[in-house]
């Protein structure tokens, strides 16, 4: 009834909701009664789950319902969008209208229209109930004429389609039949006309919800069931009773879990699987073998390496001995000693120059050192000096006390031998 727009209130300073009744619905009295009606229902229902009113006002022919503004969806779009709910956020959507149906049937107030498009989620979660157009004080004298029904058609209690006084398990007939399309995403009843709607309300069982979805838990089947019962007597008959039996339901269901978790638990610890050797990964052995291949081809090289190195060879060499016989006398010392002299300095140059050209060819191999011992040889040959050259003049033989050829290992040595 009238359309809701968005507003600021610039003296609370908030973002407001507006319902506006159009001059047109204004001008029919029974229309403004209820309209006035409403607000002042909603105005004393001040509580965390009830849309809350700020004020009613009249402008240019418009009556406005200044409302609290939620920021969030309705009920029925959510069923819409997601189709069942998981019967958990089912139950809690559940408890919060109850909550809000309990704090207004205790201030006499019944809706007679709740359904899922008058149901508000925040959110952050949180169920508010709203829009009480056609909600009555249980105060006031019935208002409807006999035979006209208030409502949605398929959220309507037998009762209040045949058109009977209803009380507060009217509210909750239609909370039932809210209940199982948030856990079916179906209604309990539907038909082609409005009179196949009414009379299966009137005459027809409601389907089990289990049956429809399999595993909805066994309580909140009978919860609803109960909520749908034909005859008010029959059904919950407090919003605070079914509060409690939600509340039992929610603890059996939750019971049931941890059991069911702790037998495959259990069963788990006794039968565990035996353990299977596992095979590297693919990455693991491609990194193996191309370690593998590396330290292969790191030894080839070392091998290779080591068997083609070239090795210094230092030939091995004789220092030549050079035998020399000293016969002298007092006539020729001289002459012999200047003779002796420059053969020793001769001798001494010559092997200083075969030195030197060793070390120079310390490089070759074995059969290149062989062969300078070979011309070393040579050499010494040439330049060894002979006995017969130190005979005394005048003598047919050499001296007995002439002192035997010694070989001489140094220059140094060779001086002292060849000094008189």
């Amino acid at each position: 009834m009238g359309v809701v727009y968005q507003g600021f209130h610039i003296r609370l300073e908030q973002v407001v909701a507006i319902k506006d009744l159009s001059p047109d619905l204004a001008s029919n009295e029974e229309m403004r009664q209820r309209f006035i009606r409403e607000a002042r229902i909603q105005a004393q229902l001040n509580h965390p789950n009830v849309v809350n009113v700020h004020n009613l006002l009249e402008h240019e022919g418009h009556l406005l319902l200044v409302m609290e503004f939620v920021e969030g969806y309705t009920l029925d779009q959510l069923i819409q969008t997601r189709g069942a709910l998981p019967y958990d956020k089912a139950i809690e959507i559940t408890r919060q209208v109850l909550e809000a149906l309990s704090f207004m049937h205790s201030k006499g107030v019944i809706h007679r229209d709740l359904k899922p498009g008058n149901i508000m989620i925040t959110r952050g979660g949180l169920v508010k109930v709203t829009d009480f157009g056609i909600a009555k004080a249980t105060s006031e004298k019935e208002q409807t004429r006999a035979g006209v029904r208030l409502g949605t058609l398929w959220y309507m209690s037998p009762e209040q389609v045949k058109g009977k006084t209803v009380d507060t398990r009217s509210d909750l007939y239609a909370l039932g039949v809210t209940f199982f399309q948030m856990v079916t995403g179906k209604l309990p009843f539907s038909g082609d006309s409005d009179f196949e709607i009414m009379k299966a309300h009137t005459d027809i069982a409601p389907p089990n919800p289990k049956k429809i979805r399999k595993d909805l838990p066994k309580p909140l089947s009978r919860i609803i069931l109960r909520l749908l019962e034909k005859r008010p007597n029959k059904r919950f008959q407090s919003a605070d009773e079914v509060l409690r039996a939600l509340e039992e339901a929610q603890g059996s269901i939750e019971g049931s879990t941890k059991g069911a978790l702790g037998r495959r638990q259990k069963v788990k610890s006794v039968k565990k699987p035996i353990p299977r050797r596992t095979r590297p990964s693919f990455p693991t052995l491609k990194w193996i073998i191309i370690t593998a291949i590396m330290l292969v081809l790191a030894g080839a090289i070392f091998a290779n390496w080591y068997l083609n190195r070239k090795t210094a060879v230092i030939p091995v060499m004789e220092v030549p001995v050079i035998e020399k016989r000293v016969v002298a006398n007092h006539g020729s010392e001289k002459a012999n000693n200047s003779k002796n002299e420059k053969a020793a300095s001769s001798l001494l140059e010559d092997g200083e120059k075969i030195r030197k050209r060793l070390e120079s060819e310390q490089g070759e191999d074995k059969r290149g050192g062989q062969q300078l011992e070979k011309k070393l040889r040579r050499e010494k040959g040439r330049k060894t000096l002979s006995p017969e050259k130190f005979i005394v003049r005048g003598a047919k033989k050499p001296l007995e006390h002439t002192p035997s050829a010694r070989s001489i290992k140094s220059p140094g040595s060779l001086q002292k031998v060849l000094s008189p």
